[in-house]
């Protein structure tokens, strides 16, 4: 019983205080914790909009460059390396910019431009950059 009734006089003054006051008061908990998720959230859209770039642009690079023969059976001797590596810089082009794109094997890897993220808050700001690789397999 007089734990309640401690608990009770705590919670009243706390209520007293709280709810009398007449300036306004503003307080800021946690408020960077969405401002951080959501940035994090627009960087993975990002490279998942830049992954299906690149799936995308290789299917059409693919069936540019290769005779249905090639894609279909697709041997080492059908394949011209090179000619798919701009055919896939052309396709690229036409939905983001990138900086380099590889071809090692059947890996095609594609290294996007840049992208720099930031955001202010009340307690500060923050800001970070990623560069989004994309690796892909021919076959």
């Amino acid at each position: 019983m007089p734990v309640l009734a401690i608990l009770t006089v705590t919670l009243f003054v706390y209520m007293i205080f709280t709810l009398n006051g007449n300036s306004e008061r503003h307080i800021f908990v946690g408020e960077s914790i969405p401002v951080l998720f959501n940035s994090y959230q627009d960087a993975e859209v990002d490279y998942f909009n830049h992954e299906n770039i690149g799936r995308y642009s290789l299917e059409k690079a693919k069936t540019n460059t290769f005779s249905s023969s090639c894609l279909s059976n697709w041997e080492e001797k059908c394949r011209n390396n090179e000619l798919l590596v701009e055919n896939l810089k052309i396709e690229i082009k036409k939905y983001s910019e990138f900086e380099n794109v590889f071809l090692e094997g059947n890996i095609t890897t594609i290294i996007f431009n840049e992208r720099k993220y930031s955001a202010s808050f009340q307690n500060g700001n923050y800001s970070y950059s990623l560069k989004p690789v994309v690796e892909l397999n021919l076959t």
